[in-house]
Order: C-alpha cells, then sequence, then structure tokens
C-alpha cells in the first residue's frame, strides 16, 4: 500500500504545530526555555520547506542549541530562509543579470552583518573575511552607509 503525504509546503497548517512540536523537544532537550519572535515565526511559516519536516526539525534544533537568548529573532534565522524571503520580494530573477544577482546578495548580507554588529565596521570586516579598507569601499558602493542609525 502506498501513502502520498504531500510536501510542507502543500500543507501550510502543519508549520506552526510542528515548529511548537520541534521548539519543545528540543528546548527540553537542551535545558533552554527558547521562544520565536513573531517576525521570525511569520518567516518560517511562509518558507516552503524544500527539505520538508526533516528540514523543519534540524533548523529548529539548530537555532535552539545556537541561541543566546530566550528569544528567536529574524536575524537568527538561517541566510537561506532570509535570503529566499529577499528574493521573492524582488523583481523577478530573470530579468536580472548574475552580477547583479551576486551584488544584490553581497548588499544585503553586507547590510544585514553590520546591523548584526551594531554598525562596527572593523568587527564586520572581520566576520565577512575581508579587509576594513574593501568593506569601506563596498558601503560607498552600494550606498549602505546612509542606513546607519543615528
Amino acid at each position: 500500500m502506498e501513502i502520498y503525504i504531500p510536501p510542507l509546503r502543500e500543507r501550510r497548517e502543519d508549520i506552526l504545530p510542528l515548529i511548537e512540536y520541534y521548539l519543545g523537544k528540543y528546548s527540553k532537550k537542551y535545558k533552554k526555555d527558547i521562544i520565536f519572535s513573531n517576525k521570525a515565526k511569520e518567516i518560517l511559516l511562509n518558507y516552503t520547506w524544500p527539505g520538508n519536516v526533516r528540514e523543519l526539525m534540524h533548523v529548529i534544533e539548530s537555532l535552539v542549541v545556537t541561541a543566546e537568548d530566550s528569544i528567536i529573532s529574524e536575524r537568527q534565522l538561517p541566510v537561506e530562509i532570509l535570503d529566499e524571503k529577499e528574493i521573492n520580494r524582488e523583481e523577478p530573477q530573470s530579468t536580472l543579470t548574475l552580477k547583479e544577482v551576486i551584488q544584490n546578495a553581497e548588499k544585503r548580507h553586507i547590510l544585514r552583518t553590520l546591523k548584526m554588529n551594531g554598525y562596527n565596521k572593523t568587527q564586520t570586516a572581520k566576520l565577512l573575511g575581508i579587509a576594513l579598507n574593501t568593506l569601506k569601499a563596498k558601503i560607498k558602493l552600494y550606498g549602505i552607509e546612509d542606513n546607519k542609525p543615528s
């Protein structure tokens, strides 16, 4: 007998209960009291989960293990989940050259890393594995400095 189980992307109503189940399971296993911010939960709910339940399970476990606070925020989500969210908001990829796609990804990653480090350029350059002068040039190229909080 063959049983067909639709992929998770076709069972959106199952995502939140699965997130809650695995969050509880791994919070107990690693002795942490963890919850997701509303924004993080929203992003997880809208992700396509190409790896289905197994991917969701591994993502939740990884987030619990690496959580430094009791609340997992949007910025702690894996890059591939955040990138899918960004790609879905952008213009269709077929209208962009490969160079433009790479530059968009680089700009998003630099900006995300800057924000994560409170716009500390030295720390950001170190985490990105590039020289400080290279980071400054890319910030200027992409016009990122205007995003710096006052």
